[in-house]
């Protein structure tokens, strides 16, 4: 040990002193490296714990739970679509009828495009969610 590097290799400890090559010291344990897959990517890896910052129970909330709650939202606008053809076929069949009074008739093609306007948007905010 020396108070100043004697050469190549010497290595300065914490204590400030400077220490040979061969005096190294194991280098301590190391925890596993952290797999990276979509579901857990490295970004939210181990950073937060070097910090202190504690993991909510259970970790991470992965990534496949945005998925499949954004499919639900999907398919739920999909049917509000479905129902909104189902609307455009009751606007047409109430416009060509003359048993319907003018105001029902407007009335019919409103709705259908709320719930076409509604279910479009749906579906959009489920894609967006997925991506998220």
């Amino acid at each position: 040990m020396s108070d100043v590097a004697q050469g190549p290799g010497w290595w300065q400890a914490s204590d400030g002193r400077w220490y040979p090559p061969e005096s190294v010291p194991s280098a301590a344990p190391t925890l596993p490296p952290t797999p990276v897959t979509p579901d857990f990517p490295a970004a939210h890896a181990p950073a937060d714990a070097a910090y202190g910052w504690s993991q909510p129970v259970g970790g991470y909330m992965p990534v496949y739970r945005n998925r499949a709650i954004g499919t639900l939202v999907i398919v739920l606008g999909l049917a509000v679509l479905i129902w909104g053809v189902g609307l455009a076929f009751n606007a047409v069949a109430a416009n060509s009828s003359p048993l319907f009074p003018h105001d029902e008739k407007i009335g019919a093609w409103f709705a259908m495009a709320g719930v076409l306007l509604a279910g479009l948007t749906t579906v959009v905010i489920g894609f967006l969610y997925r991506r998220s």
